[in-house]
């Protein structure tokens, strides 16, 4: 089955929650050796007969076992979603602290030439909460959970024999995740936190991935939950082609200001080769309130810094602590930055040397 959707044009092939491949008895069935043993049999087998074609393993798990499925000199995935970004963003636009997004985000390596990391906010699932187990503390993580309800989403979990609930996910859509539905504040406002967000994914390490409902803006669908019962349709709105192509036509709409930002940011992004999946990270110290990124490819010789205000308030940063040159340009809107700049609140800069 595998060959047949290489056969027809597959170049990455999804394995889906692959943790739980393998049943035994007396065992939790999860991570079990044979599931590793057969996905290195699948990536042997595309090496063979091909070998442009990448497995991606889903894994909604703590990070160190997500880390697990590249394997052992990369024989395994080629590409693992990065789970435990999402709720670490959230949490950093929650409490305007991005001091243990970042703490992670150091942790992170280039995994050689054929492996790499899924970049996300958002997927047809909700927020997955196990990822951040380790990372973030059962205080914090239940002020995401108080979070998900505040913004009119709900959560999925395991109940236990105690009668107590671990929570697996949070299901709301990533936009109303990140910004309270009904909060009295600028519609550009909210748009510019969740774009902040999308920027964070394009220039991690890694390589970034889309979901439908954040390319196009999509907001709680409140109606899916009620028609279907299930809370993961909250992020499942069943788009219609001819209203769609009306908002993403009308540049006024919420949807096409969403649309056209996310393209033109992937444009940008593709023109850089600093931005190369396997191209180096460094994290930058520049304070709690930004998460800032250095990315260096050491073929090309191009550097790119990236600036996250994560904030309501305007941030300045000192260019020189940040590594970079008297002169930089900023990708995003062309203007040379010099000393000291002033961080808009939400505000992303993706900063390169002028030569």
């Amino acid at each position: 089955m595998l060959l047949f959707y290489a056969m027809n044009g597959a170049s990455v092939i999804r394995l889906d929650a692959i943790p739980y491949l393998w049943k035994q008895l007396g065992t939790s069935c999860v991570h079990l050796p044979q599931t590793h043993e057969l996905i290195k049999v699948f990536h042997d087998v595309f090496e063979a007969v091909a070998p442009h074609v990448l497995l991606l393993t889903e894994t909604n798990v703590p990070h160190k076992e997500n880390m697990t499925y590249v394997g052992n000199r990369g024989d395994e995935a080629q590409i693992i979603y990065n789970f435990t970004l999402p709720p670490l963003i959230l949490w950093s636009l929650h409490k305007e602290d991005a001091t243990i997004l970042a703490r992670w985000a150091g942790t992170l390596r280039s995994m050689g030439a054929r492996a790499t990391y899924l970049n996300i906010t958002a997927t047809h699932d909700g927020i997955g909460m196990r990822p951040s187990e380790g990372i973030l503390s059962d205080e914090q993580r239940n002020e995401l959970i108080q979070l998900a309800f505040d913004h009119g989403g709900d959560i999925t979990g395991k109940r236990n024999a105690d009668g107590s609930m671990s929570v697996y996910e949070l299901n709301l859509n990533w936009f109303d995740a990140v910004n309270d539905p009904g909060a009295d504040e600028p519609p550009d406002i909210q748009i510019r936190r969740f774009m902040l967000t999308q920027s964070i994914v394009m220039t991690l390490i890694g390589i970034p991935a889309i979901y439908i409902h954040s390319l196009v803006g999509s907001r709680n669908d409140l109606a899916g939950v009620k028609r279907t019962g299930k809370a993961r349709s909250i992020n499942r709105e069943q788009l219609r082609l001819h209203r769609l192509r009306q908002d993403l036509a009308d540049p006024s709409t919420h949807r096409h200001k969403v649309f056209a930002e996310t393209m033109r940011l992937l444009d940008i992004r593709a023109s850089q080769t600093a931005f190369h999946p396997n191209a180096g990270q460094v994290v930058l110290g520049l304070g709690s309130e930004v998460f800032a990124l250095r990315r260096h490819n050491e073929t090309t010789g191009h550097s790119v810094i990236a600036l996250h205000n994560v904030t309501g308030r305007t941030v300045d940063v000192d260019l020189e602590r940040a590594g970079l040159a008297e002169r930089s340009r900023d990708l995003l809107t062309g203007e040379t930055a010099r000393c000291t700049i002033s961080l808009a609140p939400y505000q992303a800069m993706w900063l390169t040397p002028c030569g």
